[in-house]
């Protein structure tokens, strides 16, 4: 159910899946699924979900602080590799939603800076 009441389909393309830490599938997920507008108690409920989730199959595979630094750097790598590219492509194919896909990459990568930073 979506926060504001109506229930939302959301549909995750797999076609360009890479080889990387797992970290990153969250971060790219959470890009396009979330408003650039996003509460940071928002964010870190989905990232505390993930870990604790990924925890359940593979004990101990990091702490939490590593956790956290995985996903700030994925997501580096992310706006770099992807969405780099999705932007320049959007000039000539309009896509309605990678600017605000870029918008909410750059809320989470300001929510894991300070988070990283503190742990």
């Amino acid at each position: 159910m979506h926060p504001r009441g109506s229930p939302r389909l959301c549909m995750y393309d797999w076609e360009c899946t890479t080889i990387h830490i797992p970290q990153r599938d969250l971060v790219e997920l959470l890009s396009y699924i979330m408003r650039p507008d996003v509460g940071e108690n928002e964010i870190h409920h989905y990232h505390k979900l993930y870990y604790d989730t990924f925890e359940l199959t593979h004990p101990g595979a990091f702490d939490w602080a590593e956790f956290l630094e995985g996903c700030l750097y994925a997501l580096h790598d992310y706006q770099i590799d992807r969405l780099a590219q999705q932007l320049a492509l959007h000039k000539v194919i309009t896509r309605v939603d990678i600017e605000r896909v870029f918008k909410t990459s750059r809320r989470l990568l300001g929510f894991l800076q300070k988070q990283v930073a503190a742990v």
